[in-house]
């Protein structure tokens, strides 16, 4: 059935469902301004419909298209994680940003290395290895690396930047 009928059914048998089930509503608008509207809200993309598009399990169409958006900063690496499994040299990078003359933990960010990358930025913080931590907020409660986990970080003096995409922080 198209996705109109769909929604309609969908309408129905969801009448009286508890407050946590939502059906999503049609968006009508330009998306050029459905999008702005979206970043707006901090979302982080998403999913245009032909309003009579039916339903192909397990199919591509052009019916459908995903919309996913995000940000880029760039952080300083102020230390990384041991690799787990069998990826070589680090697990993640561990980034933050300055606030005045602190700086402060942001992430832990360990996608988007390929094996030769991995290496190179690993040669890089050898050469900048350090004994305390550089940030000014670790341990805090809630910001991604506990007291324990903070024992097995290698930390470096906080001299390279990195340019890291992401859909939310």
């Amino acid at each position: 059935a198209p996705l109109r009928e769909r929604k309609k059914l969908l309408e129905q048998v969801l009448a009286n469902a508890p407050s946590t089930i939502r059906l999503s509503s049609f968006l009508p608008g330009k998306p050029d301004q459905v999008s702005a509207a979206m970043k707006e809200l901090g979302l982080e993309g998403l999913i245009a419909k032909k309003c009579d598009s039916i339903y192909e399990s397990g199919q591509r169409s052009g019916a459908w298209v995903k919309y996913k958006w995000g940000w880029e900063q760039e952080f300083v690496i102020g230390g990384y994680t041991d690799p787990e499994g069998s990826r070589p040299f680090f697990g993640s990078l561990i980034v933050g940003y300055y606030s005045g003359e602190k700086l402060m933990y942001a992430s832990k960010v360990g996608t988007g290395f390929n094996s030769r990358l991995l290496k190179s930025v690993y040669d890089q913080l050898q050469r900048l290895r350090r004994p305390k931590c550089p940030f000014a907020n670790l341990p805090e409660r809630g910001v991604g690396l506990t007291a324990g986990q903070m024992k097995f970080c290698k930390w470096v003096e906080p001299e390279l930047v990195c340019q890291v995409r992401f859909t939310e922080w």
